[in-house]
């Protein structure tokens, strides 16, 4: 006997997860489980838990995703996400169970072995690390490129010492991986492991003299170590990363490596080329509020007070939203421009 679902808002919980609108969808699931009381709708379960995982309620999420299991059997959806749940609740044995019957159900499911290389790392287990990421490698070459993409997610979510660890897998594996030293060098700067960053940075430029990336990267890492002394180095790769970044920014329009060289200009009191620079930056994105604030700095030095002015009035536009009184050195700044503004006028 086929079993009659009621799925008009089944239906209407796919359209909202296709929005990615979550909340909505789990509010649809739970109306079409509802509306089928004697069966287990598999499929909502099933979709309502990707919903929940979505919204971070990973403990309902492994619940509706154990409801549809009931009825499905050897399902590669149920296995990837109870198993990304139970691993963003820290309960990596299960996750690691549910990731590995994935990788039975589908052998070339490359999202679990990314996972299970990454929880290998997770609970130092550097064999599991090792495994899984000889054998996707082991179905592919090319597939190595995923494991850095994902040491590349771990620093700009701010795990840098996950993703150091996963720098460091690599090179050992490959010692001239030029993405891994980038990564890398960035993590241990922003951990202020200044000199092991710098270590990174030539090491990728002794690989990669032509490429811009790592003289830039150098300047920045030896402009803090600056402040200890290193002005001789610091200005050598200030040249050779004005000059190489210069040609980068031309072709690709970056803006926040155009604020860094703002911000490299004005250290060495070249502000005519700063101001160049933090205008270009704003040209590439109108919003970009802290172009705005050392623009207007900048502008006060050579004693255009009325574009400071207007500058710092734009800038409070974008930041001081909902709380004015962080902005109250903005105003003041602004009033004391206008009264050297009036100066000017009566000299």
């Amino acid at each position: 006997m086929q079993i009659e679902f009621e799925v008009g808002n089944y239906n209407l919980g796919a359209n909202a997860f296709k929005q990615k609108k979550y909340e909505e969808s789990v509010w649809y699931y739970t109306k079409a489980i509802r509306d089928n009381p004697w069966v287990n709708f598999a499929d909502a379960y099933l979709w309502r838990g990707i919903s929940y995982y979505f919204l971070n309620n990973f403990e309902n999420a492994i619940k509706d995703l154990d409801e549809a299991n009931f009825t499905f059997q050897n399902e590669l959806r149920i296995y990837n996400w109870r198993g990304l749940s139970n691993k963003q609740l820290g309960k990596y044995s299960e996750a690691v169970q549910d990731l590995k019957k994935a990788i039975e159900t589908e052998p070339k499911f490359r999202e679990a072995y990314i996972e299970l290389y990454e929880i290998g790392f997770l609970i130092d287990d550097l064999k599991l690390s090792a495994d899984y990421f000889n054998n996707l490698i082991s179905l592919e070459r090319n597939n190595i490129n995923l494991f850095i993409l994902r040491a590349d997610e771990n620093g700009k979510d701010s795990k840098y010492e996950l993703a150091i660890k996963m720098c460091d897998f690599v090179l050992n594996k490959i010692p001239d991986e030029r993405n891994s030293l980038i990564i890398k060098g960035t993590c241990n700067a922003q951990l202020l492991n200044y000199g092991l960053a710098l270590n990174d940075f030539n090491k990728f430029i002794n690989l990669n003299p032509q490429d811009p990336t790592g003289f830039f990267n150098r300047a920045i890492v030896l402009r803090e170590l600056n402040r200890n002394g290193s002005n001789q180095d610091f200005l050598q790769a200030y040249e050779l990363g004005m000059t190489e970044a210069k040609k980068f920014i031309s072709d690709n329009g970056d803006p926040e490596m155009t604020f860094n060289l703002g911000e490299l200009s004005e250290k060495y009191d070249d502000i005519k080329s700063a101001l160049k620079h933090y205008s270009n930056a704003l040209t590439y994105d109108k919003t970009f509020s802290k172009a705005l604030f050392n623009r207007a700095r900048c502008f006060t030095k050579v004693k255009q007070y009325n574009d400071a002015i207007e500058d710092y009035k734009t800038f409070i536009q974008f930041m001081a939203v909902n709380d004015k009184t962080s902005m109250s050195h903005i105003y003041f700044e602004i009033a004391r421009l206008q009264g050297k503004n009036g100066d000017l006028k009566n000299s």
